[in-house]
């Protein structure tokens, strides 16, 4: 704990990274912990499965804030790469919404020696090819894209899972064949093509790189010039 606490202290300040506001060590009855920037809309996940919930046609607004999610996580993702910091376990449940609805990505850093050497406590369905291979491979930046594309995925499927089996050898031999998750059907065509498609690639240096997604996500927006918000111009 007392290395996560360091870590945690150490990460720059940006507003799609879930920040920490502060720390206590000296309590000796409940152990060091951290004060976490408080979110009080939950997982982005919970948010996607109360749409889906919803049922119906989308609406236009929680299309656009489908996409700026995308790029918010993009953001942050970006932050953390520079930082040198790899996340390992990107998904929609590891992102926060807080009280303005904007995107924190959480869940990174040190689990301990234990856990950093045992990938059966990561998310096989959102892990790279080329971690999935090999036991001894460590994870990049690279892999951390692809486990954004599963995200983006999941973005526009309203939370539902990538693959139908979470056998860990069924896996690598379907995405070894090619097999990738469906186009969802609130997905564009050019967020899955150019985006999901791209990150997913086997070849970890062909992957696009967190700057290059951010960059291209916001180019779906133009400002209003009635909202300090963003609106949505991309074709499906």
């Amino acid at each position: 704990m007392l290395e996560k606490l360091e870590f945690m202290g150490n990460v720059p300040r940006h507003e799609n990274v879930l920040i920490m506001l502060g720390k206590v060590t000296d309590d000796i009855h409940t152990g060091p912990y951290m004060v976490l920037e408080y979110c009080k809309n939950g997982t982005l996940r919970d948010w996607l499965l109360a749409q889906k919930a919803r049922g119906g046609e989308l609406s236009a607004d929680t299309a656009d804030r489908m996409t700026e999610y995308g790029a918010q996580i993009a953001s942050g993702m970006e932050h953390l790469s520079n930082n040198m910091i790899i996340h390992k376990k990107l998904m929609s449940k590891n992102v926060l919404l807080n009280g303005r609805m904007v995107a924190k990505v959480a869940g990174f850093g040190p689990e301990g020696r234990d856990a950093a050497k045992d990938k059966s406590r990561l998310p096989t369905k959102w892990m790279a090819l080329e971690v999935l291979q090999d036991p001894e491979l460590n994870f990049t930046a690279a892999s951390d894209v692809w486990a954004y594309g599963i995200t983006l995925w999941e973005i526009y499927s309203l939370g539902d899972l990538p693959y139908t089996t979470g056998n860990k050898g069924k896996l690598i031999g379907m995405l070894e064949s090619g097999v990738r998750p469906e186009r969802p059907t609130e997905c564009p065509e050019a967020i899955y093509n150019d985006m999901i498609l791209k990150c997913l690639y086997n070849d970890p240096s062909a992957r696009p790189t967190f700057p290059q997604i951010k960059d291209k996500l916001y180019s779906y927006f133009h400002p209003s010039p009635d909202d300090h918000g963003m609106y949505y111009r991309i074709d499906n």
